[in-house]
């Protein structure tokens, strides 16, 4: 993961709401492997709907979910592999054991 993508990656992770949204995300995969509707998630955060869309921006800018349309609305997914590509680059750099 070069500078600009892990940047990205760390702005998305610095934000509450969005950290919040990626964890809804991880749980729902254990129940549905298709991702989950965005209207879903916005009803489980304390902040306005296009609050919501533009958390959501950021995370797909961070390629940190994948937004698929459906409808009027999209399907979020996690990208556990950019996480685990962060988190991996993370550990190199600083030289962080895998423990």
């Amino acid at each position: 993961m070069n500078d600009e993508e892990l940047g990205r990656v760390l702005k998305a992770l610095a934000d509450p709401n969005r950290r919040r949204i990626l964890e809804l995300l991880a749980e729902a995969k254990t129940t549905c492997d298709t991702g989950i509707n965005c209207s879903r998630i916005t009803g489980q955060l304390t902040v306005s709907q296009p609050t919501v869309s533009h958390h959501m921006k950021e995370l797909a800018t961070a390629n940190l979910v994948t937004m698929t349309p459906n409808g009027t609305a999209a399907i979020l997914s996690l990208r556990r592999d950019t996480l685990e590509t962060a988190f991996a680059t993370l550990r190199e750099r600083f030289h962080l054991s895998t423990k």
